[in-house]
């Protein structure tokens, strides 16, 4: 069979049943056993690439066994201007990545990160939770605000330790559509595999719970230069 450059909404939602179906066999039959044990932020960086590659995977098998394929690709970077919403456990495994960098690449970032809080700030959105109306979610996607990992060739510049949220979006319209809308009509978080991550990441860490929640990637990383002094 060829592969559907668009799906049709049986097909699409056929696509979404069996991924969630997947997703729960997963978490009924997980035992821990690639879960690290409180690891050190470089051994976290490891061990979370590797969870970001076998949920892509996952997903990249889901859409095969419908002959579905997504319509991103490298440069396609709308969804960058989306609310990215992360959590401190997530940001950590940026850290050897960000302690790489160059003085000069670290201090282009932390203008960028300081840019977007800004912008943030005199959009009256800095607090943005993610638990708003649609109204709100479109609002922070047309005041164009980048991510600071953003880079000029529209490539994520920590692709390898990018938050969940990013891995697991996709795209299945035309791609002009996301350079218009905030939710394109046939785009998707697959948020069981999210879940499945986010869920792994919180025992490696040993943390119970998200205390202060998810926040804007911007305020995240301007956390993160704050603690590492940057």
């Amino acid at each position: 069979m060829s592969i559907i450059s668009q799906p049709t909404p049986s097909q699409f939602q056929a696509m979404i049943l069996d991924s969630g179906g997947r997703a729960h066999q997963i978490k009924q039959e997980s035992n821990g056993s690639r879960i690290p044990d409180h690891p050190n932020p470089l051994a976290l960086s490891k061990w979370y690439k590797a969870e970001i590659e076998w949920a892509t995977e996952q997903i990249d098998s889901v859409e095969a066994s419908h002959n579905i394929k997504h319509s991103c690709s490298k440069g396609c970077h709308a969804c960058c201007y989306q609310p990215i919403m992360v959590s401190w456990n997530e940001m950590r495994s940026m850290i050897p990545a960000i302690k790489s960098l160059s003085g000069e690449a670290r201090d282009e970032l932390k203008g960028k990160i300081q840019h977007a809080i800004d912008e943030l700030e005199r959009q009256g959105m800095r607090h943005y939770n993610g638990n708003t109306p649609d109204t709100e979610r479109s609002h922070y996607f047309n005041a164009h605000i980048p991510c600071p990992l953003l880079s000029d060739d529209g490539s994520c510049s920590m692709y390898d330790a990018r938050p969940t949220t990013c891995a697991v979006y996709r795209n299945y319209g035309d791609p002009s559509d996301c350079q218009t809308m905030a939710d394109p009509p046939l785009s998707l978080q697959f948020e069981d595999w999210e879940s499945i991550v986010f869920t792994r990441l919180l025992k490696a860490t040993k943390t119970k719970k998200v205390s202060d929640g998810l926040r804007l990637l911007p305020v995240r990383l301007k956390e993160l230069f704050d603690e590492l002094h940057y």
